[in-house]
């Protein structure tokens, strides 16, 4: 595990904001639109194919931290990260040690895809790229700026519709979260990299649980 740098903070006249160290950097923003698994589901004409906010959330928390997360095969070929923290959810070798994080959501016997499960998270995160990150029950806006303004990364989730953000900033002008949503359709300009979420939105709509990603957690 690389180094966690420290938290940036940028001022825009009056307001200041404070985040991960690469919160605004656009290089180090993932979108699942693009996801080798999603197309796979596009070809086939699932039902859903959409489905991979969650992991490419965690690699958009993971990328403003400064984590590694590239991979290579013995040629030199770089899948997308993404793809490959989807794969080790899948990987019914895997379902044994997911099974004794959430006893009561069995992998194998579930509604609930693997990827979709919150406190799958740190176990996967870990044996894929040898990063902490902790999953707690947490409703609280002002908890999660203070958190994001420390440097560290927050992947939270909306309810309607069920779907993965990453919190990566907080603006004290405008009192709201700056998110790198993975799925840029929801937005008009059709870029989902540092949008905003006000108090309002998370009151009514947002889960009350995170995935905490960088040191002093």
């Amino acid at each position: 595990m690389p180094p966690i740098l420290r938290p940036t903070t940028r001022h825009q006249g009056a307001a200041v904001i404070k985040g991960t160290p690469y919160w605004n950097d656009p290089y180090r923003y993932y979108t699942q639109v693009n996801n080798a698994l999603e197309e796979v589901l596009r070809r086939y004409k699932a039902e859903e194919s959409a489905v991979t906010c969650g992991p490419t959330t965690a690699i958009n928390c993971l990328a403003s931290i400064g984590a590694e997360i590239d991979t290579l095969t013995p040629a030199g070929w770089s899948p997308q990260p993404e793809d490959v923290l989807t794969l080790w959810f899948h990987d019914q070798r895997n379902w044994p040690v997911l099974s004794e994080v959430r006893k009561e959501t069995r992998p194998d016997d579930t509604k609930y895809s693997p990827h979709e499960v919150p406190q799958y998270y740190p176990t996967a995160v870990k044996e894929v790229f040898g990063v902490e990150c902790v999953f707690r029950w947490i409703f609280d806006f002002q908890e999660i700026a203070d958190i994001v303004s420390s440097g560290r990364a927050v992947q939270i989730a909306k309810k309607k519709p069920g779907h993965y953000i990453a919190v990566v900033a907080y603006d004290d002008f405008t009192e709201q979260l700056i998110i790198n949503d993975p799925y840029p359709q929801f937005y008009v300009n059709n870029n989902g990299f540092n949008q905003h979420l006000s108090k309002h939105e998370y009151s009514f709509n947002i889960q009350p649980y995170a995935i905490i990603y960088g040191e002093g957690k």
